[in-house]
């Protein structure tokens, strides 16, 4: 997918569609914790353009906040973490920030048929919006030094589902692009 001609278009169009940052109203990450407390990361995620993130056919699109959480290297926390043709699984990750719509027939089932829907759920950043996430992480006392944090505003322009169930042949080629992304590093004392 890289050796598209568009896909540079498209990363580019996409990295001024939205920016993340460690702060919600005037709520913003601290250098360092205690090692008996919880760490508390606000994350902000700002839509910089006129039209929803995800924009058109929503239903098939989803946007999400990928949050790592590390010391030593080791994962500690995750939310949003999948490979590209993983699906996203909000029953699963609680913690999810997902942005997208699902549509309902008049059964109130999912649907994926546009011809079916009868009611439409939209999670989409809507033109110019803010939402913002608090992340709860009790850290162990046997945590020491630091704790590294990478976010990363994802995209792709199909749900794996959707690509298994019409085009299985196409599900390597299903890419993930990066809207923006921020690092902090937290002290434990």
């Amino acid at each position: 997918i890289e050796e598209n001609p568009l896909f540079d278009e498209v990363s580019n169009l996409l990295s001024e569609a939205a920016e993340i940052n460690f702060i919600v109203d005037g709520d913003s990450l601290v250098d360092s914790i205690s090692g008996l407390d919880s760490l508390i990361i606000p994350i902000s995620v700002k839509s910089l353009t006129a039209h929803s993130l995800p924009s058109g056919t929503s239903f098939n699109r989803e946007s999400w906040l990928e949050l790592v959480v590390y010391n030593n290297t080791e994962i500690i926390f995750s939310s949003g973490l999948v490979e590209n043709n993983e699906p996203l699984d909000i029953i699963s990750d609680e913690n999810l920030l997902l942005f997208t719509s699902t549509m309902y027939d008049e059964n109130g089932m999912k649907t994926e048929n546009i011809t079916e829907i009868d009611s439409l759920a939209n999670y989409s950043l809507l033109a110019y919006q803010e939402r913002w996430k608090y992340y709860t992480i009790p850290i162990s006392p046997l945590i020491e030094g630091e704790i590294e944090i990478t976010a990363r505003l994802l995209f792709r322009s199909f749900k794996p589902d959707f690509i298994i169930n019409h085009h299985p042949e196409f599900i390597d080629n299903l890419p993930v692009f990066e809207i923006d992304s921020i690092n902090a590093t937290v002290n434990i004392d």
